[in-house]
């Protein structure tokens, strides 16, 4: 009766030693594969908006610079004086130091003042002239007619730049405006310093892409819909293999059209180690805790100490019962006699 209910007593511990097992084995699987997955999806989102903030912060900086290039020109009395008089002497003299430094420095590959109604007077550009009308470039006509600043992308034949526009005042009277153009290798310059990838600039004309810069050999890696996002100047990621995300930042014009992108082939490789050392965690959690249920269950089958006890002195409770036999046999034997 007693070893019924042992055994019973042994059958309800090993079950409930499973059924604890099991939820802890489950509980590991659900932790890692649902909450820390999703920790780690969400930390990847972020990584991926962070380093697409970095890119956009690369344009963005690019534009300042002009703004701010522009200020310098624009705060400069005698340059100002020279300009309002139309003369142009004056004026070669005063920026063409600037430019040269300018150039070397910012990247800077064209500085233009135009007057108020759209006409040159002053270029680095030897292809342009006193007088010539520039009012046919989009981010200057809007610039005349809301003396506002503006930065925009501006694409030519041979060149791609990132323009700013200042206007100039002299008192109350609009004078014109002040244009520079930096060049996308100084944007490129901003990407390098980001070291989180390969970065590349691409110009963008209906669905061709040609290279402008890159800082490590790459490929366009477009297709279709990526290209109608571009035309929607849409800022996007997609993911390219198991390691590789790529993020793509448009470059508009004064128009708002896409002229040209950013591309960006970032790793998540960390992110992948961190999902792989997590599954690795919890089949080691699961193999301990299985070893260490197998070995408690052993334990509730192991034979008592008293049987083993018993087995033991077995042969000599044999040995006293045949000595006890043998001493008898010669005393009967007697009395037959």
């Amino acid at each position: 009766m007693q070893e019924n209910e042992r055994r019973q007593f042994n059958w309800q511990a090993i079950l409930a030693l499973l059924l604890i097992t099991l939820l802890v084995v489950g509980f590991m699987v659900w932790n890692t594969i649902f909450i820390q997955g999703e920790i780690l999806h969400h930390a990847q989102d972020s990584y991926m908006r962070e380093q697409i903030g970095n890119m956009t912060a690369g344009l963005e900086q690019i534009e300042l610079e002009g703004q701010n290039l522009n200020g310098q020109i624009a705060n400069n009395a005698k340059l100002q004086a020279a300009f309002q008089q139309d003369n142009h002497e004056l004026m070669d003299q005063l920026l063409q130091p600037i430019y040269k430094q300018w150039k070397s420095q910012y990247g800077v590959k064209e500085l233009e003042l135009v007057s108020s109604q759209g006409a040159v007077a002053w270029s680095a550009n030897h292809l342009l002239h006193v007088g010539d009308d520039l009012s046919y470039q989009r981010i200057v006509y809007k610039s005349l007619q809301e003396k506002a600043r503006m930065s925009a992308a501006e694409s030519g034949e041979t060149v791609n730049l990132i323009v700013a526009t200042m206007p100039l005042f002299n008192g109350d009277k609009y004078i014109g405006l002040c244009k520079i153009g930096i060049s996308m290798q100084s944007l490129g310059n901003k990407l390098q310093q980001l070291e989180a990838g390969k970065y590349a600039i691409y110009n963008l004309n209906g669905i061709e892409s040609s290279l402008v810069w890159q800082n490590k050999r790459g490929e366009v890696l477009l297709n279709t819909a990526d290209l109608k996002k571009l035309h929607d100047g849409q800022t996007f990621s997609k993911t390219l293999d198991r390691e590789t995300i790529l993020a793509i930042v448009p470059i508009k014009d004064n128009d708002g059209v896409c002229i040209a992108y950013m591309q960006g082939q970032i790793s998540i490789q960390t992110f992948r180690q961190a999902r792989q050392n997590n599954f690795i965690l919890l089949l080691l959690i699961a193999v301990f805790t299985l070893l260490a249920s197998y070995i408690l269950t052993r334990r509730q089958f192991r034979p008592k100490e008293d049987y083993a006890n018993g087995f033991v002195n077995l042969p000599k409770i044999n040995s006293v019962a045949f000595n006890i036999d043998s001493e008898k046999v010669p005393n009967h034997a007697g009395e037959d006699q």
